[in-house]
């Protein structure tokens, strides 16, 4: 039966990023992106957290498009556990993303629940807030005076720093089958917000992710791990796809992101390994091929990971198969 429901999960996951790309196209979504996501799911879906049966702590350090002024800079924070005696996981994490002449600061609590089935399932939701500012004293316009201070000379463009507060809702779901993973969640699924400026007003957009990955262990030394993310907001879709081989405790890998003309963006290089029991390091470069590659530049981005794990006392029920990472 599990190598049935294997093939299944497997298959679905493949089928359903296949329809959705052959039915739209990609321009542009709000959240970041992390090209390390299969080192720590938990960033894109709160069913994960825990369920590596350690406190896990990531810090991710993102700089996109290095040649390009107001390029993206993305910094992430999250630190989860799981909560063995009721079959659950919390956790926590922070985002600081800047664009141009915008930032959004995030922060976000989660729970998730194991369900008590034959299979692996866990179900999460996370609570969070986003702020979202905008400095207009770095924007300039054509007819705009700028001799003696800020004048923008256009009535829609904020003179100094505007905010918006916005509530978030995250739901996500996970399960496992032998070496199998698949994650569905859908991101951003309010729009309950405050705005400081009639000028400037985020509104957060609700996103859906699909993630599944495949473990294969060739011997007691080699392992690949095959993996794709699909990120869908409800209008664009952009797709990864992955491969990383692991060697005891280092690993390396390949990637692409985006499938047609209209999507192609980078090539990822990807290293790093296990310095210590507890402490990951990974990095990620990209090589941009999109049209606009001579003059955005390519992408650098860092992982470190702090794993420890729990010895918290635990209580008899049902075998739950975890699946830790390298």
């Amino acid at each position: 039966m599990y190598n049935t429901m294997s093939k299944f999960h497997f298959l679905t996951g493949v089928l359903l990023m296949l329809t959705i790309a052959l039915a739209h196209k990609v321009n542009a979504q709000q959240i970041a992106q992390h090209g390390l996501y299969m080192l720590e799911p938990y960033w894109y879906n709160p069913a994960f957290g825990g369920l590596n049966n350690a406190l896990t702590i990531t810090g991710n350090f993102r700089r996109q498009w290095a040649e390009l002024p107001g390029r993206p800079s993305t910094q992430y924070i999250s630190a989860h556990m799981p909560l063995r005696t009721i079959n659950s996981g919390v956790g926590l994490n922070f985002k600081n993303d800047e664009l141009g002449a915008t930032r959004i600061s995030a922060a976000t609590m989660s729970y998730n629940y194991i369900l008590p089935l034959r299979v692996f399932v866990s179900v999460g939701v996370g609570l969070g807030l986003n702020t979202s500012s905008i400095n207009g004293d770095l924007l300039r316009t054509p007819e705009g005076n700028y001799e003696n201070g800020i004048n923008h000379n256009d009535p829609n463009i904020p003179a100094g720093k505007s905010s918006s507060t916005n509530g978030t809702l995250n739901l996500g779901i996970v399960s496992r089958f032998n070496a199998i993973e698949l994650g569905l969640s859908a991101i951003q699924t309010t729009s309950i917000g405050k705005r400081n400026s009639d000028l400037y007003y985020y509104k957060p957009y609700t996103h859906l992710i699909l993630y599944t990955a495949y473990y294969y262990q060739i011997d007691d030394n080699w392992k690949i791990l095959p993996s794709a993310l699909l990120k869908y907001d409800l209008a664009t879709i952009q797709t990864e796809l992955d491969i990383l081989a692991y060697n005891k405790n280092i690993f390396g890998g390949i990637g692409i992101r985006g499938y047609d003309n209209s999507s192609i963006d980078a090539v990822k290089v990807m290293l790093g390994g296990r310095i210590t029991e507890r402490i990951l390091v990974a990095y990620n470069f990209e090589g941009n091929i999109s049209k606009e590659r001579a003059y955005i530049g390519n992408t650098h981005e860092l992982l470190v990971q702090f794993r420890i794990k729990t010895n918290f006392k635990t209580t008899k029920r049902e075998k739950i198969i975890y699946h830790p990472r390298i």
